[in-house]
């Protein structure tokens, strides 16, 4: 039984950074699949082996930064100011764009890679 990460006594801070830390989480785990699937491609075509070793560098590049993100978000509870919420906010936003970006050049790459292998 899974238990629920929100509690009735938790303000919007504690939510917000409850919430950011779920979501980061998930990213990684996606990531993790994304590079365990990568090896498994370079397998089947060596036609893109470049190019997914270029996916793979920059999935570990954002592995590790949302790794170290994650440590970095519960740090929004010492903000005072709403200046300092928008930032966090913001890098937020900043880190899942680059998960969707990253995601969909991984996606047109193996998609580019299937249709080679269908048509042989």
């Amino acid at each position: 039984m899974e238990t629920k990460p929100f509690h009735v006594h938790d303000d919007d801070r504690q939510i917000m950074i409850k919430k950011d830390r779920i979501q980061a989480k998930h990213w990684v785990e996606h990531l993790g699949f994304i590079d365990r699937e990568i090896a498994y491609l370079i397998k089947l075509s060596s036609g893109f082996r470049e190019q997914l070793e270029m996916i793979r560098k920059q999935n570990e590049l954002l592995i590790s930064a949302l790794s170290a993100y994650d440590t970095r978000i519960a740090d929004m509870a010492e903000c005072d100011d709403m200046e300092c919420e928008v930032y966090y906010l913001e890098q937020h936003e900043d880190f899942r764009n680059g998960f969707i970006n990253h995601r969909k050049q991984y996606e047109v790459l193996k998609e580019a890679l299937f249709s080679e292998l269908l048509a042989k």
